[in-house]
């Protein structure tokens, strides 16, 4: 059972980071190889995540600022991507969680609001004190809802 959830939660991961890089090749972020990421950045991750294995370093825009991301950042059994600021601050953490953990209040305000769909992946973003969970649907007229930590859906794709 162990070696089962552990294929399942690698092609999860592989998943996340494929949908990741789809959605960064449609917002016009750029994938970068380490030097073109600023010391200060590779520094940051460095301390924070000194034994890490991931994906790739893109520069997108976040809020209308330049922001360096870490995709596919292995932190124990779940994928982390994390975007820094040009300075090298945290500016968000977007990590992959089994759907089974999602709050049962957030699960409750999805099915209440699309009762035909199923949540087919999710993830937890930390955004400057906020929790915000964005999780994938199949069988509702929208693709994705994000819904912040008091079980309000905020945006749907």
């Amino acid at each position: 059972m162990a070696i089962t959830y552990a294929r399942m939660n690698t092609k999860l991961s592989k998943i996340i980071i494929l949908y990741a890089s789809l959605l960064c090749l449609s917002m016009g972020c750029q994938k970068l190889s380490s030097l073109d990421v600023p010391e200060t950045v590779r520094t940051v991750f460095a301390k924070d995540y000194p034994n890490a294995k991931f994906s790739t370093w893109d520069k997108e825009t976040f809020e209308g600022k330049v922001v360096y991301e870490a995709e596919g950042v292995n932190v124990g059994t779940i994928t982390r991507n994390v975007m820094y600021s040009p300075e090298g601050q945290v500016v968000q953490t977007e990590d992959s969680m089994p759907v089974a953990d999602v709050p049962a209040s957030i699960t409750s305000a999805v099915n209440q609001q699309y009762p035909q769909a199923t949540i087919a992946s999710a993830e937890k973003r930390t955004h400057a004190g906020t929790v915000e969970y964005a999780l994938k649907l199949k069988g509702a007229a929208v693709k994705m809802v994000v819904v912040d930590s008091v079980a309000k859906i905020i945006s749907t794709k």
